[in-house]
C-alpha cells in the first residue's frame, strides 16, 4: 500500500509540474495542452474514445490470442523434432529482426484493409517474446530428471505434460506480461497505417487537426487499457503460479 502511495505520489506531483510549466510558459494548446485539458477533453468525448477502444480491444485480444496459441504450437513441437528445435526455431529469430511495420504494407495487399492485416500485426509483435520464454522454460529443466524420468519409463508426451510445461508456466508469465504490453503498440501503429476505426486512427486523425488534446485523450486511453491487461495477467499469474514467494 505504501508504495501505491509513493508511486500515485509521484504521477501527481509530475503532472502538477507539466501542468505549471504549460501554464507559466503560455504554451500553445496544439503544441502541448495541460493535463487538465487532456482529462477534460477525455471526459467531454469519452464516448467516441470508447467507440474506438472497442476495435483496438478487438485486435488485442484476437492477436494476442493467436500468438500465445502459435507459441504453445511451435515450442511444444521443438520437444518433440529436433528439425523444429534446431531449423525452424533460429528462422523464428531471423523473422523477429524484421520490422514488423515494414510488413504492414504488404499485409494490407494479401489480406486487404479490415480487421486482419492488424491481428496479423499484433501476433507477429507479441509472439516471439511468448515463444522464446515458453521455450526457455521447456528447455530450462534440469536434464538429470529428465533423464530419471526416462529410466522409469516416462513417455515424452507424460514429461512434458507433468514437468516441463509446469516448470514452464513462470517463465511463460514473464512473456505473457512482455506480449500483452506489445500488443497495443502492434495495433496501434497498424491503425495509423490504414484503417477507419480504432484509437490508432483517432488519434493520427486528432493530429492532422492539429488537435493535441485529443492525441492525448487517445494515448491517455491506450495506456489504460494497457495497463488492465497488464495487471489482469498478473492477477491470473498470481493465481496460477502460486508456489514462487516473490508473487
Amino acid at each position: 500500500m505504501k508504495k501505491l502511495i509513493y508511486q500515485l505520489g509521484t504521477i501527481l506531483l509530475l503532472l502538477v509540474i507539466w501542468e505549471f510549466v504549460v501554464g507559466f510558459l503560455n504554451i500553445p494548446s496544439f503544441l502541448l495542452p495541460g493535463p487538465i485539458e487532456i482529462i477534460t477533453v477525455f471526459i467531454q468525448n469519452f464516448s467516441i474514445l470508447t467507440e474506438h477502444a472497442f476495435w483496438t480491444l478487438s485486435e488485442i485480444l484476437s492477436g494476442f490470442f493467436v500468438a500465445v496459441i502459435f507459441a504453445f504450437i511451435v515450442a511444444i513441437l521443438g520437444v518433440y523434432s529436433r528439425y523444429v528445435k534446431e531449423i525452424i526455431h533460429p528462422m523464428l529469430v531471423g523473422v523477429q529482426i524484421v520490422p514488423k511495420i515494414a510488413l504492414i504494407p504488404l499485409l494490407l495487399i494479401w489480406f486487404g484493409h479490415g480487421i486482419l492485416p492488424k491481428l496479423i500485426t499484433v501476433s507477429l509483435v507479441c509472439f516471439f517474446p511468448i515463444f522464446i520464454n515458453l521455450n526457455k522454460g521447456i528447455e530450462s529443466v534440469n536434464k538429470g530428471f529428465i533423464n530419471i524420468m526416462k529410466a522409469a519409463g516416462s513417455t515424452k508426451t507424460e514429461i512434458l505434460r507433468n514437468v516441463q510445461i509446469p516448470y514452464s508456466l513462470p517463465y511463460l508469465f514473464t512473456g505473457l506480461k512482455i506480449g500483452i504490453a506489445l500488443a497495443s503498440v502492434g495495433a496501434i501503429v497498424a491503425e495509423f497505417i490504414s484503417s477507419s476505426v480504432g484509437l490508432g486512427y483517432q488519434i493520427s486523425y486528432s493530429a492532422s487537426l492539429l488537435d493535441s488534446a485529443m492525441v492525448f485523450a487517445g494515448l491517455l486511453y491506450v495506456v489504460l487499457i494497457g495497463l488492465i491487461m497488464y495487471f489482469a495477467v498478473v492477477f491470473i499469474e498470481k493465481r496460477v503460479v502460486f508456489w514462487r514467494e516473490e508473487l
